[in-house]
């Protein structure tokens, strides 16, 4: 069973990960749009509306930034309790038949595998799934 800390890290990492795919799905409109800006006539009016969209592109990435940064933070807590709690495994050492260096090298490659399968990886796969899914949603429900 996966302890508290670790599951509520896991939790949070993957409604971060939800949220980051809805919102990059739903940056199209604010792309499509932006083209509209240089039909204007006044140059003080494009040239304002140019700076605006410059610096709300500049704002979505700083805002992807944190995002990517809270979601790899969460998997890596959920890791790393994960991580720590298999290498905590005493009860395999108690057996008399196992060898100490084969059990040694043993469990590192188990951790390693297990370590590399959880963390940023799921997150990435996990955003792999979720935006094309909220890309869908919001292209065929809300529009």
């Amino acid at each position: 069973m996966v302890e508290t800390k670790s599951w509520c890290c896991f939790d949070k990492a993957t409604d971060e990960e939800i949220y980051q795919a809805a919102k990059m799905a739903n940056v199209h409109e604010f792309i499509m749009n932006s083209p509209q800006v240089f039909q204007e006539c006044d140059k003080d009016s494009k040239s304002r509306k140019i700076l605006l969209y410059n610096l709300i592109f500049i704002g979505f990435g700083i805002i992807r930034f944190i995002a990517t940064f809270i979601q790899s933070l969460f998997f890596g807590c959920s890791d790393g309790t994960l991580t720590k709690r298999l290498r905590q495994d005493i009860s395999y050492f108690d057996d008399l038949n196992n060898n100490t260096d084969a059990l040694c090298t043993h469990v590192s490659t188990e951790v390693l595998a297990v370590q590399g399968a959880t963390g940023i990886r799921l997150g990435i796969l996990l955003q792999s799934f979720c935006l094309p899914a909220s890309s869908l949603i919001i292209g065929f429900i809300v529009f």
